[in-house]
Parts: C-alpha cells; sequence; structure tokens
C-alpha cells in the first residue's frame, strides 16, 4: 500500500471525472478486490468482484464519481441487476464487454447471471480513467 499525498488530489478535482473498471471474471470461482482512491475524500474505497456458482458480483461502497463497468464475457448474460433491479446493461460483441453504467453516492451491488454456454478467463479486475 503506497501513500496518496495531497498534491496529487488536484488532478482530480474536475467534476465530469469518470472511471471505467474492467473485469475479467474467473471461470471458477474467485474474486479480486481493487482499491479505489475517490478524489476529494482521498479515501480508499474497495470495489470488489467475485465468482461464485454461476454468477458474477460486484460490490462498492457508495462514490462520488461516476463509474461504468466492463466485464469481459463471450456472450450477453442471461440477467443483469444493479442494487437489486433489472437493468439492460449493454454488450459490445466485437470487444466481448458487458458495459453497465453505476450509480453514484449509493452502495453498489451488481448481480450477473451469464448465460449457461458462457466461460470466462480470470485474470485481473482494474480500474482506468474513462476519456
Amino acid at each position: 500500500m503506497g501513500n496518496v499525498y495531497a498534491g496529487n488530489s488536484s488532478h482530480w478535482k474536475r467534476p465530469d471525472e469518470e472511471i471505467t473498471v474492467f473485469v475479467s471474471p474467473a471461470f471458477r470461482k474467485g474474486s479480486h478486490i481493487f482499491r479505489y482512491v475517490e478524489p476529494g475524500d482521498l479515501r480508499q474505497k474497495p470495489i470488489q468482484v467475485i465468482k461464485d456458482e454461476g454468477r458474477i458480483h460486484l460490490t462498492s461502497p457508495a462514490l462520488g464519481t461516476a463509474v461504468t463497468a466492463k466485464i469481459f464475457m463471450d456472450a450477453a448474460p442471461k440477467s443483469v441487476s444493479v442494487n437489486g433491479k433489472h437493468v439492460p446493461g449493454r454488450f459490445n460483441r466485437s470487444e466481448a464487454t458487458l458495459e453497465i453504467p453505476l450509480p453514484r453516492h449509493v452502495p453498489i451491488e451488481v448481480e450477473i447471471e451469464p448465460t449457461p454456454d458462457s466461460r470466462s478467463s480470470y485474470s485481473y479486475s482494474s480500474t482506468g480513467r474513462g476519456e
């Protein structure tokens, strides 16, 4: 774990700041936690991805930054819910990704049920700035 110095926060004060979380879930069971430092409050916020019995879960505490999750999948999912509500998501066949915009200022719980024949390979989950 490193230090985040107050001087770095000057780069994060844009109100239009947005991040994209790229997720490549495990084919079998697995989990990963990425610690995101929220602009403004400089606190670590864990973004967790869990692959369990046939479902993919992404959870996070409330974030003030606009977040889009891009989940690598080889087929459109059977269902997607964000905080208990069904959402359509947007599957991009050429990129093999499911794109889900996430709500701001509330804890996030995403559940994805892949189609039965869908396969995923575990590599990582990471975060990058959306441009």
